[in-house]
C-alpha cells in the first residue's frame, strides 16, 4: 500500500510537464546521532534533555491559508511538546507545515523554523517560534486515471468500480488526507477480493498553468488467492467449530470479513487481540493461490469462554 503519511511527494513519483512544472522538492531523513550503548560506556551522563514548550508562534509574512485553520495549526502546536535535543524546528517545518498547508492544497509549500528562548528552568525550555512559509500555488485534484503498475498484473475491476471508491473529485482541493483515504480505500478493495499482496503508488502530473495536478494512480493486484484449510487454537470447541464454518475451503479469501469476525467476538477473545493472531500460510511449496489460516490465541487463553 502506498501510504502518503504527511508529505505527497516524499514517496511517490512525479511527472512533470517542462512547459509548466518544476521538480517536486527533495525531502531527506533524519538521522538518529544517539550513542551506542558501547559509546555510551565510555562518556559522562549527559544531562536529561528538556521539554521545549511553544508559548507563542508568528509568521513573518502571508501565510495563504485560512485564518481558522492557521489558528487550528497553531494550537496543535502549542499542545505539543518536543524535545530539546531533537532536531524539533526541522520537524515542524518539514512535517507539521507540510502536512498543514498541503491539506489546503499547497502541494509544493516549503517552510523554515527558528525560535527564541523565553525562559528556562531544568526541566522545561519556553520558546517562541518564528515560522517562514513559502506556500506557492494552490493546487486544485485535475485528471485522475488508473494504470498498471506491473505490466503483467491486469487492474481486474473496471476503471469505473474503482472510481467509486475515490474520495477526491476533479475541481477538490488536492489535499493530501484524501489521496491516504482514497487510497486506503482501493486497497480495502483488493484484499477483500482475495488480493492480499496488493500494492499502489502515484504518479502526479503538476501543471502550474492551470494550478491542477492530475493523478494516476499505478496498482499491482498480484495473484488472488482462497481459502484452504483452518486451524482454531486456544477459543472453546464450540466456538472453535463456529469459526470453522464460516469459511469455505475455495471461497476467496476476504482478509474485511476476519476483520469483523473479530470485532463481532471481541467480547470473549483475549485482550488486546488484532490480526496478528492470524497466520496466513500461502502454500509457496506448491505455488498454488491457496493460503492456510490459523488462529491462534493459546498464548493468550480467555478465561471467559467457557462454552
Amino acid at each position: 500500500m502506498a501510504v502518503i503519511p504527511v508529505i505527497l511527494c516524499a514517496s511517490a513519483v512525479c511527472a512533470q510537464t517542462p512547459e509548466h512544472s518544476e521538480p517536486c522538492p527533495a525531502y531527506s531523513a533524519f538521522v538518529d546521532d544517539s550513542p551506542s550503548p558501547e559509546q555510551g560506556a565510555n562518556q559522562s551522563p549527559r544531562a536529561q534533555p528538556k521539554t521545549v514548550i511553544i508559548d507563542a508562534v508568528d509568521f513573518d509574512g502571508p501565510t495563504g491559508v485560512p485564518n481558522a485553520d492557521l489558528a487550528q495549526f497553531v494550537s496543535s502546536l502549542e499542545e505539543h511538546h518536543f524535545v530539546s535535543t531533537s532536531n524539533w524546528p526541522d520537524e515542524v517545518a518539514n512535517n507539521w507545515v507540510r502536512r498543514a498547508w498541503q491539506e489546503d492544497g499547497y502541494f509544493k509549500v516549503s517552510a523554515s523554523a527558528t525560535y527564541t528562548t523565553i525562559w528556562q528552568d531544568s526541566l522545561d525550555q519556553h520558546v517562541a517560534l518564528h515560522l517562514h512559509v513559502d506556500a506557492g500555488l494552490q493546487y486544485f485534484m485535475g485528471d485522475l486515471r488508473f494504470s498498471q503498475g506491473d505490466p503483467r498484473c491486469p487492474l481486474v475491476f473496471a476503471t469505473d468500480e474503482l472510481r467509486g471508491l475515490i474520495t477526491i473529485q476533479k475541481g477538490d482541493l488536492f489535499a493530501a488526507s484524501k489521496i491516504n483515504e482514497s487510497d486506503r480505500a482501493v486497497t480495502k478493495f483488493y484484499n477483500s477480493h482475495g488480493y492480499l499482496n496488493f500494492d499502489s503508488d502515484f504518479v502526479f502530473d503538476v501543471d502550474n498553468a492551470s494550478q491542477r495536478i492530475n493523478l494516476t494512480m499505478r496498482l499491482t493486484p498480484r495473484r488472488q488467492y482462497r481459502i484452504g484449510t483452518l486451524e482454531v487454537r486456544g477459543l472453546a470447541p464450540v466456538t472453535a467449530e463456529t469459526w470453522k464454518s464460516l469459511f469455505t475451503p475455495g471461497d476467496i479469501l476476504d482478509e474485511g470479513s476476519i476483520e469483523r469476525l473479530f470485532e463481532e467476538y471481541k467480547p470473549i477473545l483475549p485482550a488486546n487481540t488484532s490480526l496478528r493472531e492470524v497466520d496466513f500460510l500461502p502454500r509457496y511449496y506448491d505455488d498454488s493461490d491457496i493460503v492456510d489460516l490459523e488462529f491462534d490465541f493459546e498464548k493468550n487463553p480467555q478465561p471467559n469462554d467457557l462454552r
